[in-house]
């Protein structure tokens, strides 16, 4: 069956205050996902809903047929579950992937996911400790001071450059456009073609 998917990344962290947002509301969620952060105008459920809204009044008035995927739905669902098991077994041919075809030189400590914190909710400071694929859980420590086991369903997220590859194994994606600064020379379409090839 075929399918025209389009996928809101509603999954990734805020990353700074933007001028259009107060400083006060919106420092302290600088880092959570913006699935789980306030709506700017009280409105919608979301930050991220706030601006996707728009977008999907948009498709309907010009009747474009289209199902719309919730970056965060998918990782909550468990859909990723077995894509993440899978990059962090995989994590060292990952790193050499990533390190033959941009140059950079990947950290001894690097994992292909980001962890969201139980207690400060954030996934920017986390570090992963070790898994357990038997259980489905990920041991971390933060920069906030705490450390927890989690699963992995709604819990923590793939890097960029290894969602995106997992994201075609785990919807079946043939084909798909995208913008000419994910073609350049070493950029994440070039190692999530690899990547897909040889990991997923």
């Amino acid at each position: 069956k075929l399918a025209f998917h389009y996928i809101a990344d509603d999954f990734d962290p805020l990353r700074k205050v933007y001028p259009f947002l107060s400083e006060v509301d919106y420092a302290p969620h600088v880092g959570k996902p913006i699935s789980r952060i306030p709506c700017p105008c009280k409105t919608h459920p979301s930050y991220a809903e706030h601006f996707l809204a728009p977008f999907i009044e948009s498709l309907q008035k010009l009747d474009i047929q289209v199902e719309v995927k919730r970056s965060s739905e998918l990782y909550a669902s468990g859909q990723m579950d077995a894509a993440i098991l899978t990059a962090l077994g995989s994590r060292e041919r990952i790193a050499q992937i990533l390190h033959d075809h941009t140059g950079k030189n990947i950290e001894a400590n690097w994992w292909p996911v980001n962890v969201i914190c139980s207690h400060c909710h954030k996934m920017a400071g986390s570090a992963v400790e070790s898994f357990d694929s038997a259980a489905g859980t990920i041991t971390y420590s933060c920069d906030c001071g705490k450390s927890d086991e989690v699963t992995l369903a709604g819990n923590c997220k793939l890097t960029w450059r290894i969602d995106w590859p997992a994201r075609w194994k785990v919807l079946g994606v043939t084909v798909e456009p995208f913008g000419k600064d994910h073609a350049s020379r070493g950029g994440s379409y070039d190692t999530g073609a690899v990547i897909a090839r040889e990991v997923f």
